[in-house]
């Protein structure tokens, strides 16, 4: 409504205000940033000695993964090839309760490719659920492993309900409510936030991270949540849908949200997931040389 009044007060307060500091245009140069080189130099990883001997787990079936569509029936290789990030969603796609529930399967570090982790897995997840069939929409906690997960549920506002949701081991729901425009916020005003199937915030023990494992762990904290993600990739294909990880968001307000204090919890990636729109303006290229030589048209 503001929009629609005379600017004059508000251009009067601005050229009475008492303005400090001087503003510059952005820099068409590389402007450095030291302290980036410092902390990857103070986090850097010194290595560790994996013992003789790897599980090798057998590939699964191709109808092993989670269904939405007639993508569940693809194998890894369709999966793997075919994975790509959303730019958007189309705010009304639902995901399929089964989906979801095999989805959570996937993130608990039980098997593969968790075993890829030389430590116990830290990072746990609170879902913002917008669509998902059978389940209300709001904020819910996936502990993902019980030692943390008591932790969590410590550190977190006293006033939420922590009620197991039937069937979906580890998921509780914490607050129903329509908190899509609360993701969206928090995920730095991104539509993305809000108009997929859910939104997640991914969250560490990030002083008892650093308190056991060094410096380095800051590294292996994002290291999982990486992981975690490409995991998410993977299950949204396979459900039908698209997905993307979220860097910008507003971690003090995350945590003020969740009643997190100080940094004994931090909130380290946001991700979202749902029908995917595309972007016309975005042109798609085959990515390796034998799909560039297969969409080459036959001039024999």
């Amino acid at each position: 409504p503001w929009r629609a009044l005379r600017p004059d007060g508000l251009v009067g307060a601005a050229r009475g205000a008492v303005w400090t500091g001087e503003a510059n245009r952005l820099s068409a140069q590389h402007q450095p940033w030291d302290v980036i080189d410092e902390v990857s130099a103070a986090a850097a990883f010194p290595g560790v000695t994996l013992p003789e001997g790897i599980d090798v787990r057998p590939d699964e079936p191709a109808n092993a993964g989670p269904g939405g569509d007639g993508r569940s029936e693809w194998g890894a290789r369709e999966l793997l090839l075919g994975r790509r990030s959303a730019v958007a969603f189309d705010g009304s796609g639902h995901l399929d309760a089964q989906a979801f529930r095999r989805m959570l399967d996937r993130l608990r570090p039980t098997s593969a490719p968790w075993d890829v982790l030389w430590w116990p897995a830290r990072v746990q997840v609170v879902f913002f659920i917008h669509r998902v069939t059978g389940l209300a929409p709001g904020l819910y906690a996936f502990l993902r492993q019980s030692d943390t997960g008591d932790g969590l549920r410590a550190s977190m506002r006293p006033d939420f309900l922590w009620e197991p949701v039937p069937g979906h081991e580890g998921l509780y729901l914490l607050a129903p409510l329509d908190c899509r425009a609360i993701a969206q916020r928090l995920s730095c005003d991104q539509a993305i936030a809000a108009d997929g199937f859910l939104a997640a915030a991914m969250l560490v023990p990030f002083e008892a991270a650093l308190e056991t494992g060094g410096p380095s762990a800051y590294r292996h904290l994002f290291w999982e949540c990486g992981l975690l993600g490409q995991v998410l990739y993977l299950e949204a294909e396979a459900a039908g849908g698209r997905s993307t990880g979220i860097g910008c968001f507003f971690d003090d307000a995350v945590h003020g949200l969740l009643g997190l204090d100080g940094h004994a919890w931090q909130s380290l990636y946001h991700f979202s997931m749902g029908v995917p729109v595309d972007d016309g303006r975005l042109l798609t290229l085959p990515g390796y040389d034998w799909e560039r030589a297969a969409a080459l048209p036959d001039r024999d």
